[in-house]
Formats: structure tokens, sequence, C-alpha cells
């Protein structure tokens, strides 16, 4: 029970914290670099990278060689697709799971 209790604390402090840097801090909003003509880059995302994922550029389908020399070349890029198709920018259910999460990572911590 002491655990039980422990970990939803624990996240819920993991959560304040969360808050406190991103939405007043204005840290992120000072480290965030802005991206010229969105609309545009935007749909190019859309076309290359169709389905929600990661995706390396350049991908590591490629032989050692091949990949070094794309590497020097560039531009070298991790694409996080979340969500391809969009969806509400406070969905309920992102700050459920992300709660779920962090209880989980705090048992593990435990």
């Amino acid at each position: 029970m002491r655990w039980s209790v422990a970990v939803l604390v624990s996240s819920v402090v993991v959560y304040l914290w969360g808050f406190f840097f991103y939405g007043l801090s204005g840290i992120p909003e000072r480290t965030i670099l802005e991206i010229k003509e969105e609309a545009q880059v935007s749909q190019q995302l859309k076309e290359h990278f169709p389905d929600n994922g990661v995706y390396f550029l350049p991908s590591p389908i490629h032989d050692e060689k091949k990949l070094q020399e794309l590497y020097k070349k560039g531009p070298v890029a991790i694409v996080h697709m979340t969500s391809v198709d969009g969806r509400e920018m406070m969905d309920p259910g992102i700050l459920i799971s992300g709660q779920g999460n962090r209880m989980k990572l705090c048992w593990i911590c435990r």
C-alpha cells in the first residue's frame, strides 16, 4: 500500500514538474526554432512520411559505406510523426496516457 501511494505521489510530482517546465518557464519557447513556410513543410511531411511512427534520414537500411556517405552529405534527421491526420491540441487521451506512463516509470524506479 505504501508503494502504491508513493508511486501515485511521485508521478503527480513529475507531472507538476513537466507543467512548470513546459507551461510556465518559457524555456521551450526560447529553444524551439521557427519553421519557414510551415504549410508547405506540413504538406511535404504528409507526402513523404505517410504513417505515424519514427523515420530516420538517412535511412539505416543502407550498407555502412553508403550510410556514412549520406551522413556526411546531410541532412541528418529523426522525424517522429505522432498524428499524420491531425488531432486536438490538448487531447485528454494524451494527458491520461502520459500520467499512466509516469506511474509505470515511478513504479519501475521504486
